[in-house]
């Protein structure tokens, strides 16, 4: 049995997976397992995997669309390591990942899971440099990000696997965990380097799914999902009537500064971000419909 079980869940990560597998195989720590979820990918995905000689299963399993729970859970099924490690396709772990991780464990010996930080990489388009620039200052919430965090193996045998019916799986899961008093923690001191989205549609969907996820833990009537829709639709007003214009008028005072470019697009982006999430309200209330029992 192996100490560490590593699960990636890669959906058309061609691009990724390979530069994550070399960020793996350097580990200092080296008793661990790696296994690759396909969740239908397009593209040569599977192959790439099946180069590095690590353990590949395919999920095809997805509800409306989002398969990524379902994935996670048959990477459990098939690990067997004594701690459940989730890094993300579109990630790289430094050498001392596994070893840090460890020896916070062994540290605290009363904990279950422990979650660690993410550093988002500013890439060559606008869209990466705002993701990096926005994300980078909200670090750590209060739940286990399944893009970097270690769970004990008993976690999983004493309140389930993840829900394969919920969009943002993770906060769930944490949230399950906290309902069972299994205590985490949550660290800077284990990162991993990720690669926000490069493209408009990506940080989008990102948002879509996150104003879903959201929706199905905290269950809100019709009323409260059109009250939240027009609190958004409000929020674009002000970005485009009054943020904007009052930054493009105060735009002398702040030519020196490092982030011009991100402080000058913030209101644009912020309001991608809302129409998302309207987008998401709405397909909420399309979904609890249709799947009475997942809402």
């Amino acid at each position: 049995m192996p100490t560490f079980s590593i699960i990636i869940v890669a959906k058309n990560a061609e691009k990724f997976l390979a530069k994550n597998l070399e960020s793996l195989k350097k580990q200092s720590f080296k008793d661990f397992e790696i296994i690759v979820v396909d969740n239908n990918s397009k593209d040569s995905t599977f192959q790439i995997a099946k180069k590095f000689g690590v353990k590949i299963f395919k999920e095809k399993k997805n509800f409306f669309g989002w398969g990524t729970p379902a994935a996670r859970n048959k990477g459990i099924k098939n690990a067997s390591g004594r701690y459940i490690a989730f890094i993300d396709a579109d990630c790289t772990a430094p050498p001392y990942w596994l070893e840090r991780y460890l020896k916070i464990f062994q540290k605290n010996p009363n904990i279950y899971a422990i979650g660690g930080k993410t550093i988002h990489l500013p890439g060559n388009t606008v869209v990466s440099r705002y993701c990096a620039f926005t994300f980078n200052k909200h670090q750590l919430k209060s739940y286990i990000e399944t893009r970097n965090g270690v769970f004990k193996r008993e976690v999983f045998e004493k309140i389930g696997l993840f829900n394969e019916k919920h969009w943002v799986e993770d906060v769930e899961f944490s949230l399950r965990m906290k309902e069972n008093n299994l205590k985490f923690i949550l660290t800077p001191e284990v990162e991993v380097y990720h690669i926000p989205p490069q493209k408009l549609n990506g940080l989008f969907k990102g948002y879509v799914r996150y104003a879903i996820g959201t929706f199905q833990i905290y269950k809100p009537n019709f009323f409260n999902v059109l009250k939240s829709i027009l609190i958004h639709l409000k929020r674009i007003f002000v970005n485009f009537l009054i943020k904007f214009p009052f930054f493009i008028f105060k735009i002398k005072t702040v030519l020196n500064e490092k982030d011009l470019e991100m402080h000058f697009l913030s209101p644009l982006f912020d309001s991608v971000k809302t129409f998302g999430m309207i987008i998401g309200n709405v397909k909420y209330i399309q979904l609890k419909r249709r799947v009475q029992n997942a809402f």
